[in-house]
């Protein structure tokens, strides 16, 4: 039995109460031989722990961590050990909760019997496919799957609560909905989603982006959809608040294992500071060391648990507490353990690539008057453009009641004869409706609704790789384009671009512009409503800059865009997410002052992206303020999914 814990700490020897959970591999045996094993475990493997080297590391662990809340049994498979229930029995007296983690293939009947009348252990079976065809192909046995839904069978005969692990990869990706289904319908409470840890047999995931996001996206669905028939369903990555706003709420602390107080102890006494890596402590068997000062002063343990010794992205990051990263995926970083996630978009610095900047300023050189007598008249063009703004807006507000008594334009609204305010000079660098910043050069700015975001944008999509540095030959369509910002910059990269826009005298400025700055850029129609029936153009990119909420139908829109690009070509959007508490979608409707209509969540929004028909689709960044940077990328025409209740027709 497990001794009284007071008596076991040696002096000199220190508590750390930070660790909250300790994982014990009790054997390395296994039955099984799963293509994704981060242990590497086999049935050759014979390491097997007594129970009297168990006592004894259960002594330690409970001298060294007071604080800790769960003690996981694992292996290999745990139910090899033919003393699986005592473990049970001497790991409870050092933590409150207790679970084992199990392929559910072993019926061993008395001991489900033994454990269900301990009332405070659980199991953690792993599910890895809704069908036999999926989860034995992954687990690397035929009849495993059944004999899954036996074991549970069983756990629900004796009252033995269990829950559910879900490991994805290349193979099973697109099956976690209805995993999640499956684990519903087998009676588990939780089905926790993880992505293949690059550690044993474990392998990176290729075109791992795309499967990020659509793992994301399964996953978002499952747990709107099964929360109410008593299924908890989790991404447990630390890149799930991308998807989930509420994980990144102030006061929200997350993590992976390795920055949330776990620790695991293999069989061979090794210490590891992730379950799913190599990196280590020491051994627990060893006397020379302090367990309790080691775990404490680690730099790998504090400084990651704290987040003050992460590096790259990950250490500046606004959303460090509710990230932090993943550990393993950090190792072959430069940074090593402590490094970037590689998988965060945010790990991608706008900065690293210093040629990417230079061909970015190059393109921007591009877009200043040809020389100060052109600049003169641009500076002209703009007062005259600000005015007739004035001008519209004093007669829509005389029209609507909304002027003076006399009913005339107020004294600010009355233009002199030379088009000037009767007040006093307009100062071009306070016009606000202009649509983005624009250099005038001479240190002159022409300052724009929307600020540097085109420029900010462009160099998001460069860096990633969204887009080459290159645009010469490209057709590329940017949607409710503003006064051409975007789009010139597509065009000083060397696009052939093009724009639709609805607002006249946002039509007019980009036109006058694209002359000014000799860019082959215009603007060829009113709305991409317009080009539904047209069958005549096909682009290799469309963007959305900040306009797809100001579509009353996002959805109608996507579609025609997608209709509209070639095969392989992208669909750029950078766009307001909600900024509901929970990430609700939100419909601001007509009364918007900024022009928005509905603003989805990001669930919705990569949603629409598949509505719309684009089978592959990639974040490239995310911020504070729930904006959000994505592409949809068409590999090939198809059908829409759904029809049903389109607002066009005639839509293909």
């Amino acid at each position: 039995m497990l001794q009284d814990v007071s008596t076991l700490s040696k002096k000199g020897r220190s508590q750390n109460p930070n660790i909250r959970t300790i994982a014990f591999e009790i054997l390395e045996k296994c039955n099984l031989y799963c293509d994704f094993c981060v242990r590497s475990a086999s049935y050759k493997l014979e390491a097997m722990l007594t129970e009297e080297q168990f006592q004894e590391r259960v002594n330690r662990v409970a001298a060294t961590f007071p604080n800790l809340e769960l003690v996981a049994l694992t292996g290999g498979e745990p139910f090899l050990h033919p003393k699986i229930v005592d473990f049970v029995k001497i790991a409870k007296q050092c933590t409150r909760y207790m679970s084992i983690t199990t392929n559910a293939t072993m019926h061993k009947l008395p001991e489900l019997k033994a454990l269900a009348d301990l009332k405070y252990c659980h199991l953690i079976i792993s599910l890895d496919g809704p069908d036999a065809s999926i989860h034995d192909f992954v687990r690397g046995k035929a009849g495993a799957f059944d004999g899954l839904v036996k074991f549970t069978q069983y756990c629900r005969e004796f009252g033995l609560p269990f829950l559910m692990n879900m490991t994805v990869n290349e193979k099973n990706y697109q099956r976690v909905y209805e995993t999640a289904q499956v684990a519903q319908s087998l009676g588990s409470q939780d089905l926790s989603v993880a992505l293949v840890k690059p550690e044993g047999r474990g392998k990176a995931i290729e075109d791992n982006d795309a499967i990020f996001v659509e793992v994301g996206r399964q996953t978002m669905l499952a747990q709107r959809d099964f929360a109410a028939h008593g299924l908890k369903v989790r991404f447990t990555d630390p890149l799930a608040h991308i998807f989930d706003v509420r994980l990144s709420l102030p006061g929200v602390r997350r993590g992976c294992g390795a920055n949330s107080g776990a620790l695991h102890i293999q069989c061979n006494g090794t210490i590891l500071i992730c379950t799913s890596c190599k990196e280590s402590l020491g051994k627990i068997d060893d006397e020379s060391f302090d367990l309790g000062e080691r775990s404490k002063d680690d730099d790998r343990i504090c400084g990651i648990y704290d987040r003050k010794n992460l590096g790259g992205e990950c250490g500046g990051c606004s959303f460090v507490e509710a990230c932090g990263g993943c550990r393993c995926r950090a190792i072959p970083t430069e940074e090593g353990f402590t490094g970037p996630d590689p998988l965060c978009p945010k790990n991608v610095s706008p900065f690293k690539d210093s040629s990417t900047e230079t061909v970015l300023q190059t393109a921007l050189s591009k877009l200043l008057p040809k020389n100060a007598r052109d600049s003169e008249a641009l500076k002209e063009y703009l007062r005259d453009w600000k005015n007739a703004e004035k001008m519209e807006s004093a007669e829509k507000n005389r029209k609507m009641g909304k002027a003076g008594k006399d009913g005339k334009a107020g004294s600010e609204d009355k233009p002199e004869k030379d088009g000037h305010r009767a007040d006093k000079e307009i100062d071009l660098l306070s016009v606000k409706r202009w649509g983005h910043n624009m250099d005038l050069g001479g240190g002159r700015t022409h300052e724009g609704a929307a600020g540097w975001r085109h420029v900010d944008t462009m160099r998001r999509w460069l860096t990633y790789g969204t887009l080459p540095t290159d645009l010469s030959g490209k057709r590329v369509l940017d949607v409710m384009s503003g006064t051409g910002g975007t789009a010139l910059l597509f065009a000083a990269l060397g696009a052939n671009a093009e724009a639709t826009e609805e607002n006249d005298h946002n039509r007019a400025a980009m036109t006058f512009l694209a002359d000014q700055f000799s860019m082959p850029a215009k603007v060829v129609n009113h709305s991409i409503y317009n080009l539904a029936e047209d069958e005549s153009r096909e682009y290799d990119l469309i963007s959305f800059i900040g306009s797809l909420s100001q579509h009353s139908d996002m959805l109608a829109a996507l579609r025609i865009a997608f209709n509209h690009l070639k095969d392989g070509g992208k669909c750029l959007i950078e766009t307001q997410t909600s900024t509901a508490g929970g990430g609700e979608d939100q419909f601001w409707g007509p009364s918007s002052p900024r022009g928005l209509w509905h603003v989805p969540s990001r669930l919705t929004l990569i949603e629409l992206f598949r509505a719309a028909g684009f089978q592959k689709t990639v974040i490239v960044d995310f911020d504070e303020q729930r904006r959000i940077q994505l592409f949809g990328t068409r590999t090939s025409w198809q059908e829409m999914p759904v029809r049903r209740g389109l607002s066009i027709t005639s839509l293909r």
